[in-house]
């Protein structure tokens, strides 16, 4: 209980103060490329819905509601007699995009109908509501600003969540994030934790095979792909490392190896076999052998328990644990393994957070917090203190936080945490600290 309440008292009260500034102060975006984006954005979709058409028989064009996923249902799999790749839990052919993305190969149109939902997700879950937004705002005089709603106890794991507008889920299409900018005289500082929750993974589960990696300054993608492979670092392709990367995020936490082929294709467009699935599943942990170890401690203790803690005092009840269900059961097992860790990297970003924003503010640096996106801190600064407060922000990250664990959580990490900062004109556009 002591944990809890230093945690109350040293992160959620003085994180609170904080996300309300970053929700009054805004982030900034260039009006006229939201609006030139709208344009292209509305002309690409309906490109792709005239070629939709014409992929039709004569007799079926015009005719075919794409929004309608019982009419898509019926063209994709009745009339065009397409392999059924999922059922929803009724028992219905599922055409969401995990499905279309493996009938891509079977006919155009499962592609090009990928392409259509990817624009008109874009402008009506983004750039629409964000133009309507705007024009609010300008038309009471106020500058073209974003304002998010961070929600800073709704998930169980403690993670942020935002909304109205939510800027943690804008998506990586050419174009939309860097709609999130800096205005004249001043730019943008992203400042992103890499590999946190691999890193954190490690330290809690002892993993001594994934600390020594770290500890010597390693890349764990790097190291796993080397390990699949038997090839030497400067063999690796970035195909190779995409595949290691799918693997160390799919297996942390315990992923069974047919989930995981679905996971690595939705995620990284990496195929696999079952043989070469399975094989990846061996190979990761017979390079990380502690983690099998961490698993079943974790486990172990939830069905003890019936609920986790994280190495900072959060609480997280899992009464599924107990469940008749065997899918519910293992969902909860999955969680207690997952939750320790999530939680942890989300306290150390509001710790990174609340330093930051009190050393803005007793420098007077002409700098302000405007957004955060799980595992990275957006920062808009005058351009000629941008270096500085760049490396301000990198050192209260990678030092400031594990000092604030140490002494007020006695949480010792023996794992280096990296933060990565760039700068530029605007969200995505930055170039390395260390460059400039």
């Amino acid at each position: 209980m002591s944990k809890l309440i230093t945690l109350f008292n040293t992160i959620i009260t003085p994180a609170e103060a904080v996300l309300q500034d970053i929700e009054e102060y805004g982030a900034y975006v260039d009006y006229n490329e939201l609006i030139k984006l709208i344009l292209e954005y509305q002309v690409k979709r309906d490109e792709a819905l005239k070629d939709l058409d014409d992929m039709l028989p004569a007799t079926m064009r015009g005719t075919i509601n794409w929004n309608s996923p019982n009419q898509v249902r019926e063209l994709l799999f009745d009339k065009l007699k397409l392999p059924i790749i999922s059922h929803t839990e009724k028992g219905v052919p599922q055409t969401g995009k995990s499905a279309l993305l493996r009938l891509v190969d079977q006919h155009p149109i499962p592609g090009k109908l990928l392409e259509v939902r990817k624009y008109s997700k874009a402008l009506n879950g983004f750039l629409n509501p964000w133009k309507e937004y705007l024009d609010y705002e300008m038309s009471m005089g106020r500058p073209p600003r974003l304002h998010t709603t961070y929600n800073i106890a709704k998930t169980k794991t403690g993670r942020l969540s935002a909304e109205d507008p939510n800027l943690q889920q804008v998506p990586r299409l050419t174009g939309i994030r860097s709609l999130i900018c800096a205005p004249p005289g001043y730019v943008i500082i992203e400042a992103d934790y890499s590999q946190i929750e691999l890193r954190i993974a490690a330290f809690i589960a002892r993993a001594s095979s994934m600390l020594s990696i770290y500890n010597m300054g390693g890349d764990l993608h790097l190291k796993t792909a080397m390990a699949m492979s038997g090839l030497k670092a400067e063999e690796i392709t970035k195909e190779l490392r995409t595949r290691a990367k799918a693997v160390n995020f799919g297996y942390i936490y315990g992923m069974w190896w047919k989930s995981f082929k679905a996971y690595a294709f939705d995620n990284y467009g990496v195929t696999l076999t079952d043989k070469e699935a399975e094989q990846s599943r061996n190979d990761f942990f017979k390079s990380y052998p502690e983690l099998t170890h961490w698993h079943e401690r974790s486990k172990k203790y939830v069905h003890t328990h019936k609920y986790v803690k994280s190495p900072l005092g959060r609480i997280r009840y899992l009464p599924n644990i107990d469940s008749f269900d065997k899918e519910l059961r293992g969902k909860a097992e999955r969680q207690a393994i997952n939750t320790p860790v999530q939680s942890t990297a989300s306290d150390m970003l509001l710790i990174a957070l609340i330093h930051v924003h009190r050393t803005l503010r007793e420098e007077n640096y002409d700098a302000h917090l405007i957004g955060e996106v799980h595992d990275s801190i957006l920062i808009e600064c005058r351009s000629d203190q941008a270096k500085e407060v760049g490396t301000l922000v990198k050192h209260c990250m990678e030092e400031t936080v594990p000092l604030v664990l140490r002494n007020a959580f006695s949480v010792e990490l023996d794992v280096p945490i990296v933060a990565d900062v760039t700068i530029g004109p605007g969200w995505g556009q930055g170039v390395d600290l260390s460059e400039i």
